[in-house]
C-alpha cells in the first residue's frame, strides 16, 4: 500500500487503496478471514468476478455456524441441567473442597466437549 505524506504529517491514500480497505472491512464483517479475502482479491486481480467463490465461502461459513449452534444448544442444555440439579441438592462441602458442585462434574463430559465451543 503506497501512500503520500502531506505537509501536516497525514498519510494520503489513492481512491483504489481506500476502496480496497473498505472492501476488506466489509468482507471481515461477513466473517471472512484475511486468508479468504486474499483469495477473493487474487481471483479479482486475475480478471475474474469472485462472486461465485464468495457464495461458496459463505455457504461453508453457514454450515460451520450450524454445527457450532447445535453444539452451543447442547452445551446450554447441559448447563441448565446442572443448574437445576444443583439448586435442589443439599451440598455439604468438605474443608478441602473448592466448589463441590464443580467437583461433581465427570471429567469425561468436560473432555468430550470441544473446548472452542466455550470460547465463542
Amino acid at each position: 500500500m503506497h501512500s503520500e505524506r502531506g505537509d501536516n504529517g497525514y498519510r494520503y491514500y489513492s481512491p483504489d487503496i481506500v476502496q480496497q480497505v473498505l472492501f476488506i472491512k466489509k468482507a471481515q464483517s461477513l466473517g471472512l478471514s484475511l486468508g479468504d479475502i486474499r483469495e477473493i482479491l487474487m481471483v479479482h486481480r486475475r480478471g475474474d468476478l469472485p462472486c461465485e467463490f464468495v457464495q461458496h465461502l459463505l455457504q461453508e461459513k453457514i454450515q460451520q455456524l450450524e454445527v457450532k449452534i447445535q453444539e452451543m444448544i447442547l452445551f446450554k442444555t447441559e448447563l441448565e441441567a446442572y443448574r437445576d440439579r444443583w439448586s435442589s441438592d443439599q451440598i455439604r462441602p468438605q474443608p478441602e473442597d473448592i466448589c463441590p458442585l464443580i467437583d461433581m462434574v465427570p471429567l469425561t463430559q468436560v473432555s468430550d466437549r470441544k473446548i472452542d465451543v466455550i470460547r465463542m
